[in-house]
């Protein structure tokens, strides 16, 4: 028999507060200033002696000593977390006007230097006027006018213009302007020294050596044969430059397929992060769903994010659902906490298979996705949140509407409860007789014929 709404095991998950503690020491002014009086009394060789007993490194003894000299002991105080503090509207707009001046001004000077340029050009569209249009653009532009805006208030193309232009060089400017590839380097190595070069590349001291290593220890020797690069050129034009270190080769994950025609066969979780309205780090959102119905099976919101409370999270999630040994395939992302070794024991121990996504790759994990997506666009969703009781507090309310009151697209518009706890076979009867009976009245509205009630995927 379906389970009825009352009967399920409750969502919500509360973090394990020994788990949420702060990771980082915090040291007080009185503890700084002890640690303090103490160094400056301990004789040579016994400070560090005193670091280590402590757990501290000298350089942080020499900023709380700058930070004492500089305000004395209320300078020892730390201050509070948090980011700085944002200009004001009137600051970013006084910043976004200066920049459009800037632009402004620019465009001014662009204006006016075609002007200046248009001035000394008639209209008439003679041989003679147009060598001298040219002959402007090449030589005589304003400083700061780019050909490009030149020959636009010429009317010029700015093809024929650089055409034009190396028609008047000489033969020994054409040969100054080819190509690299083409022309010979005068600072290159020439023949005999190229050879020798090649002599030591390949001699049986450095053959299993890198350019960089020869050139180092060459020059420790007291010879020079070139460059780093000239020695990669070398190797590059005898092809001896491949890749000889045994490197595993870039990996390719395979696409996760998971089916599941049943709940509690496939869950997904995710991660997301809630931001607070004070300064400080954000809240993290766990969240545990069932594949097949979208059941939200479990939540947790803390102000950490670690495995070890994701691990609180799967064992009491799985407690709740009596899943047995090898029933359940649990799938998530590449995340610390979903990689971590003593998450994998623990998923070991439960009898559960995991599932990972491919690296970098977030559609991967898309039902958990379009989750948190549905969750941060409902029209009461706050934005930022007081602090960890009041998310909480809004996640409660969100996930008993999403569960019992939502109707989800993805599973033929029934609830997830409906879907998870079976209750949808009567509810998709009752929307088969309400559609039945207006096909009956009006059979010419369906011009596709009798209407039948979608059903969640198979």
């Amino acid at each position: 028999m379906p389970k009825a709404p009352s009967e399920l095991p409750e969502s919500q998950v509360s973090p394990d507060p020994k788990q949420e503690r702060r990771t980082r020491r915090q040291f007080t002014t009185e503890y700084k200033l002890q640690i303090i009086a103490e160094a400056d009394q301990c004789q040579r060789g016994e400070v560090g002696q005193l670091l280590r007993r402590e757990g501290l490194y000298s350089s942080q003894l020499n900023q709380w000593r700058r930070e004492r000299a500089a305000g004395g002991p209320e300078g020892l105080a730390k201050s509070a977390p948090g980011p700085v503090a944002s200009t004001t509207p009137e600051q970013r707009r006084i910043e976004q006007l200066e920049k459009e001046n800037a632009k402004l001004s620019k465009r001014l000077q662009t204006a006016e230097a075609c002007i200046d340029l248009q001035k000394n050009v008639v209209t008439a569209r003679s041989r003679e006027q147009w060598e001298l249009c040219v002959n402007q653009v090449v030589t005589q532009r304003p400083e700061g006018l780019s050909v490009t805006a030149a020959c636009r208030a010429l009317g010029l193309n700015r093809s024929t213009v650089y055409a034009r232009q190396r028609e008047g060089l000489s033969e020994e400017q054409r040969a100054a302007n080819c190509s690299r590839k083409e022309c010979v380097q005068p600072r290159a190595l020439n023949a005999e020294e190229r050879q020798r070069a090649r002599d030591v590349l390949y001699s049986e001291a450095y053959q299993d050596q890198p350019p960089d290593e020869i050139y180092c220890d060459l020059l420790e020797q007291g010879e020079y044969i070139g460059s780093v690069r000239t020695l990669y050129r070398i190797l590059a034009e005898d092809r001896a430059t491949r890749e000889r270190r045994n490197q595993r080769p870039a990996q390719h994950h395979t696409i996760p397929r998971l089916l599941a025609t049943a709940p509690n066969q496939v869950w997904t979780w995710d991660i997301s992060k809630l931001p607070t309205t004070g300064p400080g780090p954000y809240l993290s959102l766990y969240v545990v769903m069932d594949l097949y119905s979208r059941y939200v099976l479990a939540w947790m919101v803390s102000r950490k994010e670690n495995s070890t409370l994701a691990q609180q999270l799967m064992s009491e999630a799985a407690a709740r659902y009596a899943i047995a040994q090898g029933s359940l395939t649990l799938h998530q992302d590449r995340g610390a906490p979903m990689t971590a070794h003593g998450y994998l024991d623990l998923m070991h121990e439960l009898g559960i298979v995991c599932s990972h996504g491919r690296p970098r790759t977030s559609e991967d994990n898309a039902f958990s996705e379009g989750q948190f997506k549905t969750l941060k666009y409902q029209p009461d969703y706050p934005g930022r949140f007081e602090n960890a009781s009041h998310a909480r507090q809004w996640c409660e309310a969100y996930f008993d509407w999403y569960n019992f009151q939502h109707h989800h697209s993805g599973i033929g518009g029934y609830t997830p409860e409906q879907v998870f706890t079976g209750r949808f076979e009567l509810v998709h009867a009752q929307r088969q007789q309400v559609l039945d009976t207006q096909y009956r009245r009006h059979p010419e509205r369906f011009v596709q014929g009798a209407p039948v009630a979608p059903r969640p995927p198979e």
